[in-house]
């Protein structure tokens, strides 16, 4: 499924080093994108890098990660998941 909405990145908007893996919560978590708890035992991704000179680490629910690899695949902003969703597809998460 694919969309051709704007998903926040334009030339020159990318991350000077980043870095994501998926991993397995130990605790409890929140969601950069839809705002859901990410409870222990579940999986989810963790990317980190530096943008602009400022770090950053944020954590994405499998949920949201799904729906973003499958809508935002030329690149996205964290946090603008909910956005994206609702202009492209007409639909709220969560």
């Amino acid at each position: 499924m694919g969309c051709s909405c704007y998903c926040g990145v334009t030339d020159g908007d990318f991350c000077e080093l980043y870095c994501e893996k998926l991993v397995k919560a130990k605790k409890t978590h929140t969601c950069c994108e839809c705002g859901c708890k990410i409870k222990q035992g579940e999986t989810y991704e963790v990317a980190s890098g530096v943008s602009d000179g400022v770090w950053f680490r944020e954590k994405t629910c499998s949920v949201c990660k799904r729906i973003r690899d499958d809508l935002c695949y030329g690149g996205f902003v964290f946090g603008s998941l909910r956005e994206v969703v609702r202009d492209c597809l007409g639909i709220e998460l969560c």
